[in-house]
């Protein structure tokens, strides 16, 4: 059996229509799942990050002068032992960069002060995993939208 098409059919403007808002959809669909992929990249590296700064040896730190604690003395008390901070800059790196690292590459320096006592990157392992949950919940949830958004097109449009 053979099918002629006799005449060329252009298409109708709602299959236009159609056509340009499924191109739509799809590019931001394209575009949310590379974000999406450069933030498990992130928390992945996020993860490394933690694990190296839960496995630097503690440091040694003096008391500071002027500085006193409830129930000690101006001055007294001797060094304590302190987690090392272990913040890597890894964790700022921007999305080209996230993207082309592979596991294991450029393990970098991490901060070595006092955890206690740094102050630059107090909280970064909350700060930063909280900041990546938040963000990558966003895309889901943008991504279902565009999906229920397009559903409710093609289904107004066929009824019409």
């Amino acid at each position: 059996m053979q099918i002629i098409h006799h005449a060329d059919i252009g298409a109708t403007p709602v299959e236009d229509q159609s056509q340009r808002l499924l191109t739509a959809v799809q590019a931001q669909l394209s575009a949310a799942s590379a974000a999406l992929e450069i933030v498990r990249k992130r928390q992945q590296i996020l993860q490394i990050a933690i694990d190296r700064a839960e496995m630097l040896a503690p440091i040694t730190v003096q008391p500071e002068e002027g500085r006193s604690g409830k129930g000690r003395r101006k001055g007294g008390g001797g060094p304590t032992e302190d987690k090392q901070c272990g913040w890597d800059p890894r964790l700022i790196w921007d999305d080209e960069a996230v993207q082309s690292w592979v596991e294991g590459q450029d393990e970098g320096e991490m901060c070595g002060l006092a955890k206690r006592r740094c102050d630059k990157h107090q909280g970064w392992q909350k700060n930063s995993a909280f900041s990546l949950e938040t963000e990558e919940r966003s895309l889901v949830s943008d991504s279902s939208e565009e999906w229920v958004d397009a559903d409710v097109f093609r289904a107004n449009n066929m009824m019409s």
